[in-house]
């Protein structure tokens, strides 16, 4: 009890509210910060399973009894809920073609604003892994994946791939192919591929 007298009550996340209305005995997967000793004990008490382990907070799996259980114990429980991709965009709509165009200025160049083409930046690309294509021929220094039981840096769903070439892609790649693509919005930027999205263009919160 609090000092009030009322029983503990930890934050849930809207999508945990939800699936403890349910009062369902099906389990779902749920973040909790806490050191591993502390985790494990809480887990033990509520008949909670750990799904995984992150540095500073496990992923339990749990039913809709044991979610209220938990968050009379926790201050805040997150959902590791599923996330994918939602993203389009444009070279006109971010104004990226102004952008690299730069500014000529007023009479003799007066105020002018150089282009820019993303040299000497790299980025990450977060998201379901790039695949090898022409028009990223060069692009990617490193890749990695977090997607858990998964090393492979491939891009299985083609999200990735598809944002690495929005972004730096080069033009020559689809020549032959479709006037319609005339580059990456940045095209002589580097990228870290950095996946984690599955073939199916999910993944976890905690990955």
């Amino acid at each position: 009890l609090g000092i009030d007298g009322q029983r503990h009550r930890g934050k849930l996340s809207s999508d945990l509210l939800s699936f403890e209305a349910k009062r369902t005995s099906s389990r779902t997967r749920v973040i909790v910060r806490g050191s591993r000793m502390e985790i494990q004990a809480l887990a033990s008490r509520h008949g909670a399973s750990v799904a995984r382990w992150l540095d500073d907070s496990p992923v339990l799996l749990a039913n809709s009894a044991q979610i209220s259980a938990l968050a009379g114990e926790r201050d805040v429980l997150s959902g590791d809920t599923p996330v994918a991709p939602f993203m389009d965009v444009s070279d006109q709509a971010t104004a990226a073609d102004q952008v690299r165009d730069g500014y000529r200025g007023l009479l003799l160049g007066l105020g002018a604003i150089p282009g820019v083409t993303g040299a000497g930046v790299t980025i990450a690309v977060v998201d379901s892994g790039i695949s090898s294509h022409p028009a990223l021929y060069g692009k990617v220094v490193a890749s990695v994946s977090k997607v858990s039981g998964d090393s492979s840096t491939n891009d299985g769903h083609g999200h990735g791939t598809h944002i690495a070439g929005i972004i730096a892609g080069n033009t020559s790649a689809s020549r032959y192919v479709t006037s319609l693509y005339r580059g990456g919005i940045a095209p002589d930027v580097k990228l870290v591929n950095v996946r984690v999205l599955g073939a199916d263009g999910t993944g976890w919160t905690s990955d």
